[in-house]
């Protein structure tokens, strides 16, 4: 055996997998499965540490906008005997037709008998994470593993700890942008099927939050460039002024039937206001962008919100929508829904409204698109190496570290308020319990809360009573 000849296969092997693993580019001196198990181990870390902690903080008790949304959405069903459809896609109080959320609730009552918050709050945060595997499916870069290193390390952070312990924000807010993302990957698969898939993808993320909407007004503009740049191959093509004029008016017809009969709530009339004051909506927009990595301070969030913007001018400019057409319009409807989020609360006049952590899962994610757009760039001109992913790497794990350390105190904070609420309710303190919640009818919330038991399909968790006195 020429044992030379035999090292020397051995070794254009070993460079064969590490190429396979990282990148034509990169040099990890691992073998080729066990570098691979090493990075899905560490993307797997903060996707557990995340649902560790919702597993510790979340509670079986309603919050804010579930009394409206779930509680007397509930009693409602219960109470009407017919034309259950129409109050499936009615109107919330806070504007949105969340007629997924009431169907996940109805589904979970009609399996188990009862509505678990704490259940819905993990079907929830479900959806983020079939987002982050469906983000991996898009994403073209040959060296994915270890880019979605930093990417899990930046998704499952806890900016938007807001959203993750609330069962109505955790399925809106989570589930509107995987719907989203499916519908613009649809369409771009370029076949009838796809076609068909993309629309329906588009009505159930219009009704899961109202940002939905704006998905199907993308897709139609992306039909408009697609005809436009005269883009060969598919039988979908061949009739793409067909298929444009179907997505035309579905996409009306979704709108007028979104907006029939809808009621605007006063607190957003604050908008007008932006005609007064346009220089103070820019830098409201601004923030909203870069909230998520603003580290609290307004500067920082709107230095952070122009360098996304002017990213993503450059992606268009250079006909990104080309390469990854998925990855671009899911990165626009993401600035189109941000956008509109400030319109409704510029007006307001409080800068640091937009410093929310409700928003803040936006701005996260636009930073992910746009630094998976920019490694595929940089993959294209041979630039991308180890550096660059350390590095990349390196400030995804510091921020997500910071984020953890800042938040977590605030997720137990929310366990404490409610706990502290629910026994008020109880208790029939209803001065204790307005001055806690700032709720304007505290007497409504306990009659709703008592219709619920009343009805079965939900219990106060016994150890969140108040211990009885003895006497």
């Amino acid at each position: 055996m020429n044992f030379e000849k035999l090292t020397t296969k051995f070794q254009q092997a070993f460079n064969d997998a590490q190429s396979l693993a990282l990148g034509n580019e990169n040099h990890v001196m691992l073998p080729y499965k066990l570098s691979n198990y090493l990075i899905v181990l560490l993307i797997c870390f903060p996707i557990a540490y995340y649902f560790y902690l919702i597993n510790l903080f979340a509670v079986n008790i309603p919050l804010q906008d579930d009394y409206g949304t779930i509680i007397r959405f509930m009693n409602n069903y219960f109470a009407t005997a017919a034309d259950k459809l129409s109050l499936l896609f009615s109107q919330t109080g806070n504007e949105h037709r969340l007629a997924f959320n009431r169907f996940v609730v109805l589904a979970l009552y009609s399996i188990f008998n009862e509505v678990n918050f704490k259940l819905l709050i993990f079907i929830g945060n479900i959806g983020l994470l079939f987002l982050f595997i469906l983000l991996f499916k898009i994403s073209q870069l040959r060296s994915k593993l270890p880019v979605f290193i930093g990417c899990a390390f930046l998704l499952f952070q806890i900016e938007h700890w807001e959203s993750m312990t609330w069962a109505m924000a955790a399925l809106s807010n989570y589930y509107v942008l995987l719907f989203a993302l499916l519908s613009i990957y649809c369409l771009q698969q370029k076949s009838v099927s796809g076609f068909y898939l993309s629309i329906l993808l588009g009505i159930i993320a219009t009704y899961t939050n109202g940002n939905g909407l704006f998905v199907l007004y993308i897709n139609f503009m992306s039909l408009i460039i697609d005809h436009s740049s005269d883009r060969k191959a598919t039988n979908l093509l061949d009739m793409s002024r067909y298929y444009f004029v179907i997505y035309g008016i579905t996409t009306a017809i979704v709108t007028l039937l979104y907006f029939l009969n809808y009621s605007k709530t006063g607190h957003h009339d604050a908008m007008s206001a932006i005609v007064i004051m346009p220089l103070f909506f820019i830098k409201h927009f601004l923030l909203m962008l870069g909230s998520g990595f603003a580290l609290e301070n307004p500067m920082i969030g709107i230095v952070v919100g122009i360098t996304i913007v002017l990213l993503t001018s450059w992606l268009g400019y250079t006909q990104y929508f080309q390469r990854n057409p998925s990855l671009f319009y899911f990165l626009l409807f993401m600035l189109v829904s941000v956008l509109v989020a400030s319109l409704t609360r510029a007006g307001f006049g409080v800068l640091e409204q937009a410093l929310s952590s409700r928003y803040r899962l936006y701005s996260v994610l636009i930073v992910i698109l746009l630094a998976v757009s920019l490694l595929e760039h940089l993959e294209i001109y041979r630039l991308i190496n180890r550096y660059i992913l350390i590095i990349f790497i390196g400030l995804s794990i510091s921020f997500s570290l910071y984020s953890f350390n800042k938040n977590t105190e605030l997720l137990a904070n929310r366990q404490h308020f409610l706990v502290t609420a629910i026994r008020h309710i109880v208790l029939r303190e209803y001065t204790e319990f307005a001055k806690l919640t700032h709720a304007k009818d505290p007497k409504r919330v306990m009659d709703n809360l008592q219709q619920a038991i009343d009805h079965g399909y939900y219990q106060i968790p016994a150890q969140y009573l108040p211990t009885p006195k003895l006497p």
